[in-house]
């Protein structure tokens, strides 16, 4: 049971006879309306634990008796728990020391202990606890409080998605349904688009932004002036429009400095429909000068550094108008929070480091420090582009041999063109075998008839009119020579830059920058980085942190090493890598020449080592021939 009814039932148990809504209400500092929604809730979930009549209501001593102590266990019960607890109530209101002691069930030294992390989180929010005699109240700016609530309800729903169902939870006098609907319903008709990630986000906090008005707690200091933000006319009035709305459905009042607010959070995640209207001329009117220039710089950085067009008239006009959201946001700090950052980590680690650099930019140009969370929202514009890319670049060529009889071969072609577009290139139509021995040797060929000669060349049989296994045939030979080629090239390069010298097995480092300093050291002696290469990594790790699951892949964004080197270090004792516990660490160092390399290592190494057994089988090798053998293998 959520311990939001436990002040409830323990004023039912105690008072031992009928009680209205209203008497309720008012002893807990609620609305009618949340008590007879809390006693619904709790009829629901323990029936007959609560009567009701004309008197009010009266508790089943017996279910109650039960239900309480069973409750005991729901109670935060690890000093982490209650600090969530305490900041979350005391942020709502000042809370006597006495009233937090009886509603967690410790004792006035179980909570002062607590005091000193209170205090520390709180500094994170710009916040204070402000003591005084027995009363606790939270002091700083109301935005800072939002921000506070918004981070404690998604630690609550560890960090996942929160969704419309948690939101009404956390607010049961708030109709949430109603705010997603009228957000919706506006920017349908000013014609703007929503993810469903930002449309919860936005709903949050304008869910926040009501409950708080509702208790006296609105904005008060919002101190710069509209006219600093380079908002257009319709964007004010989208955002006035759903106040307007708002307003008059739960009876609030929004102060000039909750409608600026409703409007930086409209603009930074809604994006305009209007695609038709923009074009790559005209895309410098609507975002400015400053942020087309840093948009091209992404653009251009990321192409030279990992070979990737990005010039793609429609990508760029999307990927323009995310960072124009997102320097939006930044500016105000209003961060997306992205349900899917640690996952896109893990499973697109190329792409990840692609944003990871274009947050490094980002930085360099505005001063700005970008979260993991926004980086995975620039992943998620920069994959679907790149995997399209990738997939063109990852065709093979393949030859059809069909012995002549009418037109059947241009048939096959056609058939095979149509199904098979995106993963063959047919370089040529033979009808005679001993042409294959005169023809450039493709990756693939596919032949109507059994082959009397021995090839070296991969080779399917299929049908003369393509079956759909024939298809699937094909398919699957096309994956075993993409493996095929990405060993290959993924051997020859681990052999290429990892020495003897860069394998090696010790104890371990207490801390990350530690490990850091002792593997960049190891570089520099052996000639292949200079001095600043350190600073480069841990510049990278500030961005975000290279560490996986027990493993890491430390590296420069920079890649300006004298050498491309690799080094292995497994740690018989776990190192904590910000708060990771790390048990293989890779460290990479890339020069500029050869920075094709990393595209073709990084992704396989680290989806290899992202599969648990893969990883507790590389933390048992003591050889580096070995330990090359076995990621070769593995792909």
């Amino acid at each position: 049971m959520q311990t939001k009814y436990l002040p409830l039932l323990k004023q039912l148990f105690e008072a031992n006879t009928w009680i209205t809504a209203a008497s309720l209400a008012n002893t807990l500092g609620i609305s009618v309306r949340t008590v007879k929604t809390y006693i619904s809730e709790l009829n629901s979930s323990y029936e007959g634990i609560i009567s009701s009549s004309r008197k009010g209501y009266l508790i089943d001593h017996e279910i109650g008796a039960k239900t309480l102590k069973e409750t005991k266990s729901c109670i935060p019960q690890t000093a982490r728990e209650r600090v969530a607890y305490i900041m979350k109530r005391v942020c709502r209101e000042p809370v006597s020391f006495y009233d937090l002691c009886e509603e967690l069930f410790i004792s006035s030294s179980t909570l002062y202990a607590v005091l000193p992390r209170i205090r520390k989180q709180l500094e994170t929010f710009h916040l204070t606890l402000h003591i005084s005699s027995d009363i606790w109240e939270i002091k700083g700016l109301e935005k800072n409080k939002r921000k506070l609530l918004i981070q404690l309800l998604y630690h609550e729903s560890n960090e996942n998605f929160v969704n419309l169902e948690t939101i009404q939870s956390a607010f049961p006098d708030i109709d949430i349904i109603f705010i997603k609907n009228i957000v919706l319903e506006t920017l349908s008709e000013y014609r703007y688009f929503i993810n469903d990630y930002s449309l919860s986000n936005l709903v949050l906090h304008i869910a926040i932004a009501a409950d708080r008005i509702k208790n006296n707690s609105g904005y008060g200091e919002y101190e710069q002036a509209m006219g600093t933000l380079n908002l257009l006319p319709h964007e004010y009035e989208l955002s006035q429009k759903i106040v307007e709305r708002l307003e008059e459905h739960f009876r609030l009042k929004f102060s000039a400095g909750e409608v600026q607010e409703m409007t930086l959070l409209l603009v930074s995640r809604a994006t305009s429909l209007n695609y038709n209207s923009i074009t790559v001329d005209n895309l410098v009117d609507i975002i400015g000068k400053d942020c087309i220039d840093l948009v091209y710089e992404l653009v251009n950085a990321i192409g030279s550094y990992y070979y990737i067009n990005l010039n793609e008239p429609e990508f760029l006009i999307r990927f323009a108008l995310h960072i124009k959201n997102l320097l939006i946001r930044a500016q105000n700090e209003h961060f997306c929070k992205n349900p899917l950052g640690d996952t896109l980590k893990a499973t697109c680690p190329l792409i990840y480091d692609d944003a990871v650099c274009c947050s490094s930019i980002i930085k360099d140009w505005t001063g700005i420090s970008i979260n993991d969370d926004e980086i995975s929202y620039i992943a998620f514009h920069l994959g679907s582009t790149l995997e399209t890319q990738k997939a063109l670049a990852s065709k093979l060529s393949a030859v059809i041999y069909c012995p002549t009889y009418y037109n059947m071969g241009t048939r096959l072609l056609e058939t095979i063109s149509n199904r098979l577009d995106t993963e063959l290139l047919i370089a040529n139509i033979i009808t005679e075998e001993a042409d294959l021995d005169k023809i450039t040797t493709p990756d693939l060929i596919i032949c109507t008839v059994p082959v009397n000669r021995s090839l070296v060349t991969p080779f399917v049989q299929v049908q003369p009119f393509l079956m759909e296994s024939d298809v699937i045939a094909i398919r699957q030979k096309i994956d075993e020579i993409r493996t095929s080629k990405k060993r290959e090239t993924f051997t020859a390069y681990l052999h290429q830059i990892i020495l003897p010298d860069f394998f090696e097995r010790g104890d371990g480092f207490p801390c990350r920058e530690d490990a850091i300093h002792y593997l960049c050291e190891k570089f520099r002696q052996k000639g292949y980085v200079e001095k600043q290469f350190e600073a480069e990594v841990l510049e990278r790790e500030e961005m975000s942190s290279t560490g996986f699951q027990n493993f890491a892949i430390p590296h420069s964004m920079r890649m300006r090493a004298k050498k491309t080197g690799m080094y292995l270090y497994l740690c018989d004792t776990p190192t904590d890598w910000n708060g990771m516990p790390i048990s293989l660490i890779i460290m990479l160092c890339f020069n500029r020449d050869e920075r094709y390399i990393f595209n073709e290592i990084f992704e396989p190494l680290t989806m290899i080592l992202t599969e648990p057994n893969n990883l507790k089988k590389a933390l048992t090798f003591h050889e580096y021939e070995a330990f090359i053998e076995f990621l070769s293998g593995c792909l």
